[in-house]
């Protein structure tokens, strides 16, 4: 995930720092808009790494780490890097009290070829289970996240860990919010986290808010004095008619400070929208609209937050839908000046040889490739690691290049998306297979 202002990794990283978008002086100059001048630099803006992108030749798996029930198992999200090299991540399940971990993985020290893994936190229950949603690291090492389950009523928590100070070992665990179910609340943490540069979070759940279909939410670091976070509600979605509701995904910025984000479900054709949120002035919650509604032949049912490039450019995939019905690649182009209307192109369709199924979040390269994968299809319907590169030589067509069909043994069903190091080196992790059966880490070099 790219990291914007004070939420990046260390200097001297191995990582690719990622361009951000700044927020403009008109969003400065008014109160109301503070939110979208934070919110312009949110975490969440996988935009442009710098690796140059030159197309892959071939590409080499190695499994870096096979998950073992007591030590975490079935990951169902990315990784995160610090400057070190060192990943991080969760599993949904596993660890000392089967209800999933925070795991911490260190590459070979000199002269080993092992990765080594630390559980950093063991999930109980009150503090949250199952993790299923990627990191979020900031510039002091802090790691935050979700769990669906655990916490107050079992509705799920928002949570922080923190490492070690003064010669301690241990990380400290913290619960910054857990709703308890009463109306207006968010419920339901799928999704991953997106941070500003002032320390708010954002999020989306698929239920709770003011009508129990979802919701997007700000979680605000204590005032000075205080030691609480505040969770305001900024969106609530609704499904009369042909409203959208079921948001999946993180939400990304624009420079502007709008948010971006998808459902799975509603929009004219009742199998999900892209939508932008902006704050109203003097008021609370933010007005929403769509700015595209799937029809099935150009995508449908998606599961996974958006991407924005530099331009304002927004990515995504979908699960269903497309030309063989197994999902798709799709790019929206910001309007045209003195136009309203947002301008998709389907970049392309994957039929079950070749990937299906997308529901993780993109990568995208400072040449414009984009890097995913897909929990179903492949060879060996196992599932694949992706790359789509641009038209070449004034073309139209962006092409598809499988890097990796997971074999069932050395990684199976990934759910997560990828990073990438500054050699261009991608990480993910697969839910199933390894030495183990439960998953592992695993590395795509060129």
């Amino acid at each position: 995930m790219v990291i914007g202002n004070n939420f990046r990794p260390g200097t001297n990283s191995r990582w690719p720092r990622r361009s951000r978008v700044a927020p403009t002086s008109q969003a400065q100059r008014r109160r109301d808009h503070r939110l979208a001048t934070s919110v312009s630099a949110l975490v969440a803006l996988t935009v442009v790494g710098v690796w140059g992108g030159s197309a892959w030749a071939g590409s080499k798996l190695t499994s870096i780490y096979s998950f073992r029930y007591l030590r975490g198992s079935l990951p169902q999200a990315g990784l995160v890097a610090d400057g070190a090299g060192n990943l991080y991540g969760t599993t949904s399940a596993g660890g000392a009290n089967g209800v999933g971990v925070v795991f911490e993985l260190s590459p070979p020290t000199t002269g080993k070829k092992s990765w080594t893994e630390t559980v950093l936190h063991a999930f109980s229950g009150p503090d949250g289970a199952n993790p299923n949603s990627k990191l979020l690291m900031d510039s002091a090492g802090n790691l935050y996240g979700t769990t669906p389950r655990g916490g107050n009523n079992s509705y799920g928590v928002v949570f922080k860990l923190s490492p070690p100070t003064g010669g301690g070992k241990s990380w400290t665990e913290t619960v910054l919010y857990s709703p308890y179910g009463v109306a207006g609340e968010a419920l339901g943490f799928n999704a991953d986290l997106s941070a500003d540069s002032t320390g708010n979070l954002y999020g989306t759940t698929s239920g709770g808010g003011a009508l129990y279909r979802g919701a997007v939410f700000e979680l605000s670091p204590p005032a000075q004095g205080q030691t609480a976070w505040k969770a305001t509600v900024l969106y609530s979605f609704y499904d009369q008619g042909t409203a959208p509701y079921q948001p999946v995904g993180r939400v990304v910025a624009d420079s502007a400070g709008h948010l971006y984000g998808m459902t799975a479900k509603g929009g004219a054709n009742g199998v999900g929208v892209v939508y932008q949120l902006s704050p109203k002035a003097g008021a609370k919650a933010w007005s929403g609209r769509v700015i595209h509604a799937f029809a099935g032949f150009d995508g449908s049912q998606p599961a996974a937050g958006l991407t924005i490039d530099t331009a304002g450019a927004l990515y995504g995939t979908t699960t269903t839908g497309g030309d063989s019905g197994d999902g798709v690649v799709f790019q929206l182009n910001p309007p045209a000046l003195g136009r309203t209307a947002w301008n998709e192109t389907v970049l392309y369709s994957f039929d079950a040889r070749r990937g299906a199924a997308p529901n993780a979040d993109l990568l995208l390269d400072s040449a414009g490739h984009l890097y995913g994968t897909t929990p179903q299809g492949g060879a060996n319907d196992s599932g694949v690691a992706f790359e789509i590169t641009p038209p070449q030589d004034g073309g139209t067509h962006w092409h598809e290049k499988v890097l990796q069909s997971f074999d069932g043994t050395h990684g199976k069903y990934p759910q997560g998306g990828l990073i990438m190091d500054a050699a261009g080196n991608l990480f993910g992790t697969t839910e199933e297979a390894g030495v183990h059966g439960v998953g592992i880490a695993f590395e795509l070099t060129r």
